[in-house]
C-alpha cells in the first residue's frame, strides 16, 4: 500500500467512525459518510493499482462532491428538517440531487462539483461559528483547508514536508469528518 491509499484509508476510517458514533438517528448524516466513504474505498483501491477502480473511483468522488458536503450541511444546519431525519429522503435527495449534480459536471459545467462543496463548507463553517462548537470550527477550518489544498496547491507541491496534494486532502478530510461529527452529535443532544 502506498501513501495515497494509506491517506484514503485513513479517511475511509475517518467517515465510518464519523457514522458510527455520531451518525445515529441522522440519515442525512450517515449518508454523506457513505458517499465519502464510497469515494475513499475507491481511492485505496486506485492507489494500490488496481486498474478498473479508476471509474469508480472518479464517478464516486464526483457523487460525493455533488451531494455529499450538502447532506453534512443539512444534518448540521437543519437537524429537524425532513432531509436530516428520513433515511428515505437521504435516498431521494441522492438520486436526484446526485444524478443532477453528475450531469451538470459532466454536460458542460464542470465547475459544479466545486462550487457546491465550497459553498456548503462554508454555511458549514458559518453555523459552527454561530453555534460556537469548537469541534466544528476545528473541523470547518480542515474542510475548508481541503478544499484550498484542492484548488490551489500545484500537483506536485509537498506540504508541511510530508504529504503531497492528494494525502493532504484526504487527512484534511478525514480531520473534517470527525470533528464535524462531534459537532453533530452534541447539536443532537443539545
Amino acid at each position: 500500500m502506498n501513501a495515497d491509499a494509506l491517506s484514503d484509508l485513513v479517511l475511509l476510517l475517518a467517515c465510518t467512525a464519523s457514522a458510527w458514533l455520531f451518525g445515529a438517528g441522522r440519515p442525512a448524516w450517515r449518508g454523506g459518510m457513505l458517499l465519502l466513504g464510497l469515494a475513499a474505498a475507491g481511492g485505496v483501491l486506485r492507489y494500490s493499482g488496481v486498474d478498473w477502480a479508476l471509474g469508480p473511483h472518479r464517478f464516486m468522488s464526483l457523487l460525493a462532491a455533488c451531494v455529499a458536503f450538502l447532506l453534512m450541511l443539512t444534518a448540521l444546519r437543519w437537524p429537524e428538517a425532513p432531509l436530516a431525519k428520513r433515511a428515505t429522503a437521504v435516498g431521494r435527495f441522492v438520486v436526484l440531487v446526485g444524478g443532477f449534480g453528475v450531469a451538470v459536471s459532466q454536460m458542460g459545467a464542470p465547475l459544479w462539483a466545486q462550487v457546491v462543496p465550497g459553498v456548503s463548507a462554508m454555511v458549514i463553517a458559518w453555523t459552527m461559528l454561530e453555534r460556537r462548537s469548537v469541534p466544528g470550527v476545528l473541523g470547518s477550518a480542515a474542510l475548508l483547508g481541503s478544499f484550498a489544498v484542492a484548488a490551489l496547491a500545484p500537483n506536485d507541491t509537498v506540504l508541511a514536508g510530508l504529504f503531497n496534494k492528494t494525502q493532504a486532502l484526504h487527512y484534511l478530510l478525514a480531520l473534517a469528518v470527525v470533528a464535524l461529527g462531534a459537532a453533530a452529535g452534541a447539536i443532537r443532544r443539545a
